[in-house]
């Protein structure tokens, strides 16, 4: 595919540069449409999803995060998606991951220990999967997360 045509189909990389600072964007086959989250709203996702230290399910990380599948639960998201995309904010790291494996492991970090400790603001967000090795593993200072029917790797052919 001749690369102007290539980007004319790669929406996930365009949507990239509309993500506000502080905030983590959800879009794509969700009932209510995209969603924006800042640290404060992912606190606030229930308590049940909520670990006040994601270091006890991934060694090296720290601090308070909460579960793909609390996330998933407020964003309604329609039946049958199959992927899940994710972005690092400047577009360098991405992941496509089959959505039934990674949302029962998954952990979005919204309060880096770092941050806690120095009183800065919260962020930037962390995308944390138990049990994958590098660079599988993590996308640091995470911006966009697509839940879809296809891998960001399989719209680029």
């Amino acid at each position: 595919m001749l690369p102007l045509l290539r980007e004319l189909f790669r929406p996930f990389q365009k949507r990239l540069g509309r993500v506000p600072a502080g905030k983590l964007l959800v879009w794509g086959e969700l009932a209510a449409g995209e969603r924006s989250f800042g640290p404060e709203d992912l606190g606030r996702i229930d308590a049940m999803f909520q670990t006040p230290d994601v270091g006890q399910y991934k060694s090296g990380v720290h601090g308070c995060a909460v579960r793909l599948a609390g996330l998933l639960q407020a964003c309604a998201p329609k039946s049958g998606p199959l992927y899940l995309n994710a972005a690092s904010r400047d577009g360098r790291k991405v992941l496509s991951l089959w959505l039934m494996e990674v949302e029962p492991l998954a952990w979005i970090v919204y309060e880096p220990e770092q941050r806690a400790i120095s009183g800065g603001d919260a962020g930037p967000f962390r995308l944390v999967l138990p049990g994958f090795q590098a660079p599988r593993d993590s996308i640091v200072d995470l911006a966009l997360i697509e839940i879809g029917n296809q891998g960001e790797q399989e719209r680029l052919g």
